[in-house]
Parts: C-alpha cells; sequence; structure tokens
C-alpha cells in the first residue's frame, strides 16, 4: 500500500511535473515569439553598432589623417608667419635701404647740380681768363711794339752821337759865331740829354708793364692749368717759355748803348790829359758836353 501511495504521488509529482514542464515550454514558446521582435531590434542594433563602429573607425582614420593634417597646417602656418614676418623685416630693411638710397641720390644729384654749376662758373672764369690772357698778349705786343720804337729812336740817338763824334774838322768863326754855336749846341745837347731822359722812362714803363703783364700771364696760366687740368709738363714747358724768353731789342740796344758810352767816358778821360789848348773848337766842347751829360744820366 505504501509503495502504491508512493507510486500514485509520485505519478503525480510526475503529472504536475509534465504539467510545468508544458507551461514552461509554451511559455518559452511563447517568449521566444514575443521575442521575435527584440531579436530582430537586436539584429538591427548590432547591424547598426558595426556600422557605428565602422563609422567610429573610420572617423577615427579620418581623424588621425586630420591631426595630422592639422598638425602640417600648424606647421605650414608657423612656417608661414615665420616668413611673413622675416618678409616684413626684409620690406622693412628694403624701405630703409630704399629711403637711404634715395637720400644718397638727392644728395648725390645736388653734389652733381653744384658740380655743374661750379664746372660752368669755372668755365665762365676760364673764358674771361681767356679774354684777359688775349688783352695781355695784345698788350705785351703792344708794349712789345712800344719798345721797337724805343729802340728806334736809341738808334737815332745813338746815330747821331756816333756822327757828332766822328766830325773832327777844325772850323774858324767868328766870337759871335762861336757864341751861337755853343748856344745852339748846348740846346741841342740839352734837347738831347732830355729826348734820352724821355725815352729812358718810357723804356722803363714799358719794362715795368712788360714784368707785370709777364706776372699776370703766368698768374692766368696757373689758373688754366688748375681749371682745365693742363699737365704738369705742359704747365713746366709754359714756365720755361715764359722764363726763357729772350732779352728784347731794346735791352740789347742799352747794353750796346751803355758800352758805347763807356768808351765814349774813357776816351774823353783820355782825350782830357792832352787838351791842354786854350782854345778848343766847337765840336770838341760839344763832344765834351754830351759826354759829361751822358756820363751824369748814366751813373
Amino acid at each position: 500500500m505504501l509503495n502504491k501511495h508512493s507510486l500514485d504521488t509520485t505519478l503525480e509529482e510526475l503529472a504536475r511535473t509534465r504539467e510545468e514542464i508544458k507551461r514552461a515550454r509554451e511559455s518559452a514558446v511563447q517568449s521566444w515569439i514575443d521575442s521575435m521582435p527584440s531579436i530582430d531590434e537586436l539584429e538591427s542594433s548590432r547591424s547598426v553598432i558595426s556600422r557605428t563602429r565602422n563609422r567610429v573607425t573610420m572617423y577615427t582614420t579620418a581623424i588621425a589623417s586630420l591631426r595630422s593634417l592639422l598638425n602640417s597646417t600648424s606647421r605650414s602656418i608657423r612656417d608661414k608667419q615665420a616668413e611673413e614676418s622675416n618678409s616684413k623685416m626684409a620690406a622693412a630693411e628694403m624701405r630703409q635701404e630704399a629711403h637711404r638710397r634715395s637720400e644718397e641720390m638727392e644728395n648725390l644729384k645736388v653734389e652733381k647740380e653744384e658740380k655743374v654749376a661750379y664746372r660752368n662758373k669755372l668755365k665762365m672764369e676760364l673764358q674771361i681768363k681767356s679774354q684777359s690772357l688775349k688783352a695781355l698778349q695784345l698788350k705785351l705786343t703792344a708794349v712789345d711794339m712800344e719798345i721797337e720804337a724805343v729802340n728806334e729812336s736809341v738808334d737815332v740817338t745813338l746815330h747821331q752821337a756816333k756822327h757828332l763824334r766822328a766830325d773832327h774838322k777844325m772850323v774858324a768863326l767868328s766870337h759871335e759865331e762861336y757864341n751861337v754855336m755853343c748856344r745852339r749846341m748846348e740846346e741841342e745837347a740839352a734837347a738831347a740829354s732830355s729826348s734820352i731822359v724821355w725815352w729812358d722812362g718810357k723804356r722803363r714803363a714799358a719794362e715795368d708793364r712788360k714784368a707785370n703783364a709777364l706776372q699776370r700771364l703766368q698768374a692766368l696760366q696757373r689758373e688754366r692749368e688748375i681749371v682745365g687740368g693742363m699737365s704738369k709738363e705742359a704747365h713746366l714747358e709754359a714756365g720755361k717759355k715764359i722764363t726763357k724768353t729772350k732779352a728784347s731789342p731794346l735791352q740789347v740796344k742799352l747794353k750796346e748803348t751803355e758800352g758805347y758810352y763807356r768808351q765814349l767816358r774813357r776816351r774823353a778821360r783820355r782825350q782830357s790829359s792832352e787838351e791842354v789848348r786854350k782854345k778848343q773848337s766847337i765840336l770838341q766842347r760839344t763832344r765834351r758836353f754830351i759826354v759829361l751829360k751822358l756820363k751824369w744820366f748814366f751813373n
């Protein structure tokens, strides 16, 4: 009885278990049926997650490339900024250099204009000096002509003196004629002496004018050398030409005249010791008078 009761109990429990299994199966089937939309959602969620992961991976890769691009862009920007800063500094330096060059050009332009003005001034001065030089040359020519005229006058005076010296004829005259002749000869001797003094003054004045003209000519040539850039050799040659000028014919004539009158004085001294006669001829007295006047003049 006990075993039967146990069996019945076991069967009942088994039946209940079957019922529970059946209900559990039905519940599981219902749950599975109920869970079908959730599975679809899960699959869709998985696909979304997968796509999202792919996007994240793609975005990560893009972000990495963008970061590298951003870094390179930042470096490029820094380089560009450095280049721009250097360019600005270079531009500022170039502007300063251009301003300095502009000032230098302006200074050079002003200096050039001043040099051109100074050169024009020097040219005008050179033209004036050249005209003065021509005027001095004309004055020198006039002085030379004047000296030639003085030489001719000296030659005439020397000729007259030689003519008087060469005439030694004895002439018999009365006392009145003798006095008239003496007065006439004295007047002629005085006129000759004054003429000699006048011509000597002219000679000295001409020589002074010539010396002054030569000094001015040398000064003009020195200035012309400085202005026109005359070479040193040409200047020395010009100086030699000026300093090595020949003695003028007047100076030669004057030297000859001095020598001649020295001879006259020596001869007069020799003849004065021999003239012991009380009565002398008119020509001898005239000669002695002229010699004494010339001696007084040249001494």
